[in-house]
């Protein structure tokens, strides 16, 4: 049965009547998708906000009123605990707020992998004289299959130098780099240049880059200083990765000799998904964003004196004032300009004001002698106890043209000054020693090579200070609200991409707790990591797992890998669990996307792939199954069917031509699901006036209490649409019905909606007003973002022609009660002019509040006995009064006799 199926749907014909004789089968019909709605509808009467009990309470508890609040009384001894609660309660949420601020790099171990296979020719990038790395590394390769060749750079070898010997080198048939600059006495720089010229030569394979003993897998791992420069590799590679992804491989991290298991391991590294990994004797690791345990809610006490760098910068002024509030008796605040940066003067007078005392002065912080000298400055009884240094430049550019001069800037102001200041206090007895890092750094951000790789080396340097004794903190920060090192651009970029801006206060206290609970290294961030591209940095954040990029397969199974591929990639992008979680021909934009995640989308299928996709491809090929067909199409120079659909261009007929309807779906009061409900309806002469759904929360009225009511408005299938509940709770419900009547009007024409992906229908829709949006006027500030979209009559047509894919016109139409009748007549013209070849015609209708109601009662345009319970005037002319009967035609009415009113045809239901 199952083979005969398969034949079935390949489009072999079956003698089903020869299977099935003498079975009494029978042929029925198929019948529609069967959707899984779920309840989405606003609760008008509801207040929008939570725990109004607690906030009550606390605002008693500060305002002193608690007494009151309580019903105690007023001398019930309240008033001497009331500020101490009050300040309990504050502290109390910073606390939980800054809880979930707090993440860690954890290093994972990944299971051991087989017998790893590196195919095609890998070119080896060194120093000179590092002839004993290359050898190991070499016999590591080609033990696994690759062909090896080697490229030893003199120091300070150009980028235009570099790209001449590359090109030269590829056409030995290069598939991989691995560069092995580590070594080299400006690691960073040369790596930048190395990666400018790669490009420069147009090599677009995969470069990975190799430190030593640069990252601390373990709280035990002992990082040399040597290794410490090095480490700025790992923020590089996280901006090459975001912005030159066809140039990505990974980062791996070695132990300091290669045996036979390590050699094993590198290969497996290379020939992996994963992009950071360490290898070390017990394994391999990979590194994992993660969620930090709470620290224990104590802060750090600063005493003596406290060296601020970049002291009268944004950063700095809040540190130095929190500092002297703390109890640091003595500030050295240094910057570029000292005494004369703008509100030195007013700092000063600030931290006098706390009772401390404070020194600004200038000095470059990189210049060992001039540290020296400052330091000679500290005073005698108030010695130099901690160390925070938060000075930086920027210098942003784009890595293909980001310059020697602005690399060397950004290192020295950051990374060069970190390791003077360490030098130079290496002997004192320090409580703290803390470097303000950045999110940059551990995740990468575009445009921001060398402050990534600053940071970087700042996160080492901190692990290094610990495995020698001393005291060390880096915190990778993400932007700070009202300034910072990020300018507005930037700060602007990330909030985009989730990353929201933290208030300086609490962030302060993040800073005492981290200090307090001596941890070498963390981040500090309030971020979507959903919407944020890192690798598989971000795998357990996000909930998605890295994926492996599509092997040498051919016919429908490359397909299929390709198809994987897009949607464990997009997956990843939304944070959903996996690659099941994307329907292949949902809309990019239905699944959730922005232009954000289309550029994030397109960077992780260029990492994987090596294949060069622009920055609309996500735009050009709205769906998972449209831009794998794309991108196999790119990686084999085939030409691709991205929609699977045949174009069908519409042709002018002849006016009088006959109109086939070929398919129909509907739903109406009475139960009405299907045509088939409907003709039996009015067949049978069925009531559907009924009373008002309870679902719809229009609370206690005596205005109506009947009507011609659609049953479970409220329900949605939201998830067979790829549309998020957030965005499904405030769309306007008539929006969801045309969704689902839609796709079951091709349903049941026998068309495969996916198939008309791409070609001339139209979609021509009537409506009659949208009052759900008054719902909408408690919504906060989670309903923000799809109130407009989900409540416009323009985008009632336009949602789906966009879901489907649909390319013909797409229009909403209003003229009252013959909206339906004009969209049917539109859709009919646009078939016969040539403008569509098929059209998607009809109309939708649902009073999301019972405001229509209430004003043609208001007019008397109600049935003074029909059963929209309506007011009339009353039989004894005193007034309003109640009518209840059967609203069935103008001539039913029995309004007041002389008032010169009649019924509207509201709930009219023939009997």
């Amino acid at each position: 049965m199952t083979a005969l199926g398969v034949l079935h749907a390949q489009g072999v014909e079956v003698a089903w009547d020869r299977y099935f004789a003498g079975t009494a089968a029978r042929r029925v019909d198929l019948p529609t998708y069967a959707f899984q709605r779920e309840r989405f509808w606003l609760d008008a009467s509801a207040p929008q906000t939570r725990g109004a009990s607690d906030d009550a309470f606390w605002a008693a508890v500060r305002s002193g009123d608690l007494a009151e609040l309580l019903g105690v009384a007023e001398d019930a001894g309240l008033d001497a605990v009331l500020p101490s609660l009050a300040s309990w309660h504050d502290k109390e949420r910073v606390d939980a707020v800054v809880d979930g601020w707090r993440h860690k790099v954890r290093w994972t171990p990944l299971p051991e992998a087989g017998g790893a296979v590196l195919t095609g020719g890998w070119l080896l990038v060194a120093p000179e004289g590092e002839q004993g790395l290359v050898a190991d590394v070499t016999t590591a390769l080609r033990e696994h299959g690759a062909e090896v060749t080697s490229l030893a750079l003199p120091e300070g070898t150009d980028r235009e130098t570099t790209a001449e010997l590359l090109r030269g080198i590829d056409g030995t048939g290069v598939t991989g780099v691995l560069s092995l600059l580590a070594p080299a006495a400006r690691p960073v720089q040369a790596t930048v240049t190395l990666v400018q010229a790669l490009g420069d030569a147009g090599i677009t394979v995969p470069l990975w880059c190799a430190t030593s003993e640069s990252v601390a897998v373990a709280a035990t791992d002992t990082i040399p200083e040597s290794a410490v420069a090095a480490a700025g590799l790992w923020g590089l590679g996280r901006v090459v990765r975001l912005e030159a992804p066809d140039r990505w491989g990974g980062l791996v991290d070695l132990p300091g000799a290669l045996d036979e298991q390590a050699r094993r391991r590198l290969a497996a590294v290379l020939a992996g998904a994963e992009d950071e990994c360490a290898v070390r004797a017990n394994g391999t690791f990979a590194a994992r964003l993660v969620r930090a345990a709470d620290a224990p809610r104590r802060a750090w006490r600063p005493r003596g004196t406290v060296l601020v760098t970049g002291g009268t910068g944004a950063l700095g002024t809040q540190v130095a004032q929190r500092l002297a509030e703390r109890g640091a008796r003595h500030l050295l605040l240094v910057s570029r300009r000292g005494p004369a940066a703008d509100g030195a003067a007013e700092l000063v007078s600030a931290i006098e004001a706390t009772g401390a005392t404070a020194t600004v002065a200038a000095c470059d912080v990189a210049d060992p002698e001039a540290v020296a000298a400052l330091l000679a400055r500290v005073p005698a009884d108030a010695p130099l106890s901690a160390v925070v240094h938060t000075a930086g430049v920027l210098s942003d550019a784009p890595l293909d043209t980001l310059t020697p001069a602005q690399l060397t800037a950004v290192l020295r102001a950051k990374a060069d000054a970190a390791l003077v200041l360490h030098t130079a206090t290496a002997g004192l007895d320090l409580d703290a020693f803390v470097l303000f890092s950045s999110l940059a750094g551990t995740l990468g951000n575009p445009g921001q090579a060398a402050y990534a790789a600053a940071n970087a080396v700042l996160d080492t340097l901190a692990a290094h200070r610990r495995t020698l004794g001393l005291p060390g903190t880096a915190v990778a920060w993400g932007p700070w609200a009202g300034g910072g090192m990020l300018d507005a651009a930037v700060a602007e970029r990330l909030r985009r991409a989730g990353v929201t801006p933290l208030d300086p206060g609490h962030a302060l206290v993040a800073l005492e707790r981290a200090v307090a609970a001596a941890d070498a290294h963390s981040v500090v961030a309030d971020a979507d990591w959903t919407g944020l591209t890192a690798g598989s940095m971000l795998a357990e954040l996000s909930g998605a797992a890295p994926v492996e990029a599509p092997t040498a397969l051919t016919g429908p199974d490359r397909e299929r890998a390709a198809l994987d591929l897009v949607r464990s990639c997009a997956a990843a992008v939304l944070g959903r669990t996996g690659a099941a979680d994307v329907e292949p021909d949902t809309a990019f934009r239905e699944l959730g996307f922005d232009s954000m995640a289309a550029v994030q989308l397109r960077n992780r299928l260029s990492a994987a792939t090596g294949v060069a996709l622009p920055a609309t491809a996500v735009f050009d090929h709205p769906s998972a199954r449209a831009l794998a067909a794309h991108l196999l199409a790119l990686a084999t120079g085939e030409d691709a069917d991205t929609t699977g659909a045949t174009a069908l261009p519409g042709t002018a007929v002849r006016a009088d031509e006959p109109i086939a309807i070929v398919g129909m779906s509907c739903r109406f009061p009475g139960d009405v699901a299907s045509p088939e409900d409907l003709w039996r309806l009015l067949a049978d002469g069925v009531d559907a006036v009924g009373p008002i759904p309870a679902d719809r929360q229009w609370g206690p009225t005596d205005a109506y209490a009947e009507g011609g009511f659609l049953r479970g408005a409220g329900e949605f299938d939201a998830d067979f649409f790829g549309i998020s509940p957030r965005e499904a709770l405030v769309m306007d419900p008539q929006q969801r019905l045309a969704l689902e009547t839609g796709w079951e009007a091709f349903e049941r024409a026998g068309i495969n909606p996916h198939t008309v992906r791409g070609t001339s229908v139209g979609v021509f829709l009537g409506t009659n007003g949208q009052d759900y949006a008054a719902l909408l006027a408690g919504a906060t500030e989670a309903h923000a973002g799809h109130i407009g979209t989900g409540n416009s009559a323009s985008v009632l047509s336009g949602r789906i022609a966009y879901v489907l894919g649909l390319e013909g016109p797409a229009v909403t139409v209003d003229t009252a009660c013959s909206s339906s009748l004009v969209a049917l007549h539109w859709a009919i013209s646009a078939l016969r002019s040539g403008e569509c070849s098929m059209a998607l015609a009809g109309g939708v209708t649902v009073m999301a509040t019972p405001g229509a109601f209430d004003e043609f009662s208001r007019q008397r345009g109600l049935a003074a006995d029909g059963r929209c319970k309506s007011f009339a005037a009353a039989a004894d002319g005193t007034g309003w009064g109640e009518g209840v009967g059967a609203c069935c035609s103008w001539s039913g009415c029995r309004t007041r006799a002389g008032t010169g009113t009649g019924c509207w045809p509201w709930c009219v239901v023939p009997r």
